[in-house]
């Protein structure tokens, strides 16, 4: 996979998961010298990225996610409600390349249901249904462990299953080990 970066930084872009700023229109344009061009997914990003090193941990605010429910921000979570919010998949993100290598992903949370409530699924886009997490009230976080096995961008998604209300603190990634 080749890797393109701008040369100069999108005047006022927010550093990577900074701060939400208000959209700014951006133009690309990309164009061959010669031969053909293929390709199947095309990632725009602001800021320098850097895939955590082994054992590096990198700590993702919710409302930093692709997510549905609301924001909080006095608490910086986001918020969900068994009443009005649906049973999807109502969390997801990164959606950055990670080389590829061991990682363990936590979900951190708060519900006032019933230790031992189910609250949805954790899992990793593109991998084994059967290597999902069940994500429990009382527990404090969910933990997920797997492979990557491409550095294509890694979408790990949080399906709400609307069983209680609840809270998402945020999402830690962490690379285990690297794989040759």
């Amino acid at each position: 996979m080749r890797r393109y970066v701008a040369s100069e930084p999108i005047a006022g872009a927010a550093a990577l998961l900074g701060l939400l700023l208000p959209y700014r229109w951006v133009a690309l344009r990309l164009s061959h010298s010669a031969g053909q061009v293929a390709a199947d997914a095309v990632l725009l990003t602001a800021g320098d990225w850097r895939e955590p090193a082994v054992g590096e941990r990198l700590a993702l605010p919710a409302p930093c996610l692709f997510h549905g429910g609301y924001t909080d921000p006095d608490r910086k979570r986001v918020m969900l409600r068994a009443a009005t919010d649906p049973y999807a998949a109502i969390l997801y993100g990164p959606k950055l390349p990670f080389a590829p290598g061991r990682y363990a992903a936590e979900l951190r949370l708060d519900s006032s249901a019933a230790p031992g409530t189910d609250l949805g699924r954790l899992y990793v886009e593109g991998q084994d249904e059967r290597d999902w997490v069940v994500v429990a009230a009382g527990q404090g976080s969910a933990r997920l462990e797997w492979d990557q096995r491409t550095n294509l961008p890694l979408n790990l998604v949080f399906v709400y299953l609307r069983n209680a209300d609840m809270e998402i603190q945020c999402l830690t990634l962490q690379r285990v080990e690297r794989v040759e």
